[in-house]
């Protein structure tokens, strides 16, 4: 009787801990931009993770894939006057919150080759990948 009992508060945990799992809206975009617009690139993310690649011709390319939750988290790729902004934002609440099962979403740029722009980062908990680039200047800035 105790095993059963014990079966049924397992099963009635794990129900209570999945049930946000799955929820939140799949958002994916890409969009370009001419180098000679833009005098800087700002990548601000939480938690989403990102990758800088070498770009295939005289663009700047930004793409972007994952879930977002209304009023929960927010993604924004915003060319304001010369400065590129790629904002990835998390409202979280508590504690609970915090944690996901799986990917979040990623973010790709694609810089053209010998970009002589100041690309600054500022990264939460997300992975980064930097491959391929030369950049005239990189900040970064990592919290965990």
């Amino acid at each position: 009787m105790k095993k059963i009992i014990d079966f049924f508060i397992i099963v009635i945990v794990c129900g209570i801990c999945l049930t946000g799992c799955g929820k939140g809206k799949k958002v994916s975009d890409k969009q370009d931009f001419k180098v000679d617009g833009i005098s800087e690139i700002h990548v601000s993310l939480e938690s989403w993770e990102l990758k800088v690649d070498e770009s295939p011709d005289e663009k700047i390319h930004v793409s972007y894939s994952g879930t977002i939750e209304k009023e929960k988290s927010d993604i924004a790729v915003v060319q304001k006057d010369i400065t590129l902004n790629i904002l990835q934002s998390d409202k979280q609440q508590n504690m609970a919150e915090q944690f996901s099962a799986g990917k979040p979403g990623e973010i790709t740029v694609y810089l053209p080759k010998g970009i002589e722009i100041p690309f600054k980062i500022s990264n939460g908990s997300g992975n980064m990948q930097i491959d391929n680039i030369s950049v005239q200047e990189l900040p970064l800035v990592n919290t965990c």
